[in-house]
């Protein structure tokens, strides 16, 4: 698949933006070219039906890449231009999202706060894991842990995102939590990535080196360090 060369008609402009999305997505690419695409777009045809869309993931994008003020304009923009949008729940919690990105805690809590009141299904569970994202960044390792907890339990499609797992495990760890964290080792659990393998891992291998388990310990951490060779999971199993 290629973007069209010569993208002249809204429609076709809104598709190359798109493509340009996808082909990042899936080669972990520039979206930077995702986000010029979609901006032109927008520029010469900001009536058509998929400009609402269109705004929407240039928010959704500039999150990804971490750019609070940038995403934080994005969703400002949406909900001037699209207040009756049936998107709107998702825009509150981008914003949400780009306040904690620019360190603006209180008002990222509040806003939040506001979503979770009235969200519910995948809503919900993605406003858990912003909930998750705003603990950490204000280091309680206690509602970190807590907040994973609530994904385990009422999110199993987020939770069997790729690292979901591995970070849940770190967050007990953080949080002191032995006893969860050893019960989630113990699962069973298929389909993950061999870098969140190794990960858990590591996890495990900290587990027995505590308990002076010195010959299970090292077996974890050499799982460790082969699932994942070059990783930051893998340099400290070696360690």
């Amino acid at each position: 698949e290629s973007v069209p060369h010569a993208a002249v008609s809204p429609a076709a402009r809104y598709l190359a933006a798109d493509l340009a999305f996808l082909g990042a997505a899936r080669r972990n690419g520039d979206y930077f070219a995702a986000i010029t695409a979609y901006g032109a777009a927008l520029r010469d045809a900001p009536e058509f039906p998929d400009a609402e869309r269109a705004q929407f993931m240039l928010g959704q994008i500039h999150l990804a890449l971490t750019l609070g003020p940038e995403a934080g304009a994005d969703f400002g923009l949406f909900a001037r231009r699209f207040p009756a949008s049936p998107l709107m729940p998702y825009v509150r919690l981008g914003e949400a999202s780009a306040l904690r990105l620019r360190r603006r805690p209180e008002e990222a809590r509040r806003l939040l706060g506001q979503v979770i009141a009235g969200a519910e299904g995948d809503l919900l569970c993605r406003a858990r894991f912003e909930e998750a994202l705003q603990a950490r960044s204000a280091q309680a390792a206690a509602q970190v842990a807590e907040a994973y907890g609530q994904l385990a339990a009422g999110c199993p499609e987020l939770m069997a995102a790729p690292g979901m797992l591995a970070d849940y495990g770190e967050a007990l760890l953080a949080a002191g939590d032995r006893d969860r964290l050893r019960a989630l080792l113990a699962a069973r659990r298929e389909g993950r990535p061999k870098a969140e393998e190794a990960r858990l891992h590591l996890l495990a291998g900290m587990l027995f080196a505590e308990a002076d388990n010195g010959y299970r310990a090292r077996l974890e951490f050499e799982q460790a360090a082969a699932l994942h060779p070059g990783s930051a999971a893998a340099a400290e199993a070696r360690v």
